[in-house]
This record gives C-alpha cells, sequence and structure tokens, in this order.
C-alpha cells in the first residue's frame, strides 16, 4: 500500500512565499486541504520552530483541525 506523504516544510516556504496576512482568504484552504490538516497540526506539534506556533494559537482558537491547522499556518507566516 502506497501512503502519500506531504511534505510540510514545502508547504510552509509556498504560504511565506504568498505572504497570505489575511486569515480568512480562500487560499489558505488550497495550499493545506482539508484530509492533510490534522496531519500538520501533529507535524506543527512536533516541529521543533513551530511548536510554540501551536501553542499560541491553542491560547486563541477553539476549533476544528482544518480552522485550527490554517490559524497554525497563518500564524507561522506572519511570525515567520
Amino acid at each position: 500500500m502506497l501512503s502519500w506523504v506531504v511534505d510540510f516544510d514545502a508547504l510552509v516556504a509556498r504560504a511565506q512565499a504568498l505572504d497570505i496576512r489575511d486569515p480568512g482568504d480562500a487560499r489558505w484552504r488550497e495550499l493545506l486541504p482539508t484530509q492533510h490538516s490534522a496531519a500538520f497540526v501533529r507535524w506543527a506539534s512536533a516541529h521543533d520552530t513551530w511548536r510554540f506556533n501551536v501553542a499560541d494559537v491553542a491560547d486563541q482558537v477553539c476549533a476544528k483541525p482544518v480552522e485550527a491547522a490554517i490559524a497554525i499556518l497563518h500564524n507561522i507566516v506572519v511570525e515567520g
């Protein structure tokens, strides 16, 4: 069985290059498809740099994995 692996480092780099500042921008969902949102949250939680962004978002947002993942990615772009 093949499993599709997402390169979240590349995703973050792509998001940073786009420099999307509006958390409501529809491009966030295009960058981070729903089916990968929970995996992204787990990845960011374990990442040496981005885990602090996850903690910041957790203090501000109580959301479903999709919204949490987008909020974390937005926070990484804004602060990164």
